[in-house]
C-alpha cells in the first residue's frame, strides 16, 4: 500500500509544501529588500562624502590660485594672455 492512499491527502501534503515554499520565497525577498536599502544608504553616504571632499579641494584650489594672482598681478596676467593666445592659435587651426 503507498503512503498516499488518499488522494486528497497527497493533494493537502502538496499544498502546504507549496505555501511553505512560497513563505520561505517572501522571508527571502524581505531579506533582500532590507539588504539592498542598506547597500544602497550605504553607497549614498561614501558618495555624500565623496563629494563633499571633492568640493572641500575645490575650495581649496581656488583660494590658493586667488592668493597667488594676488601676490603676483603681472604674471597671472602673462599666464592669462600667454593661454589665451595658445586656446586661440589651437581654435584657428580646427
Amino acid at each position: 500500500m503507498s503512503q498516499y492512499s488518499d488522494p486528497n491527502a497527497k493533494s493537502t501534503d502538496m499544498r502546504q509544501g507549496f505555501r511553505d515554499d512560497v513563505g520561505h520565497v517572501k522571508d527571502d525577498l524581505s531579506r533582500l529588500k532590507e539588504d539592498v536599502s542598506t547597500t544602497a544608504r550605504d553607497i549614498s553616504g561614501a558618495a555624500r562624502s565623496g563629494i563633499d571632499a571633492v568640493r572641500e579641494q575645490g575650495t581649496e584650489t581656488v583660494d590658493h590660485a586667488r592668493d597667488a594672482i594676488r601676490a603676483n598681478p603681472l604674471a597671472a596676467a602673462a599666464i592669462a594672455f600667454g593661454a589665451g593666445v595658445l586656446l586661440a592659435s589651437m581654435m584657428r587651426r580646427m
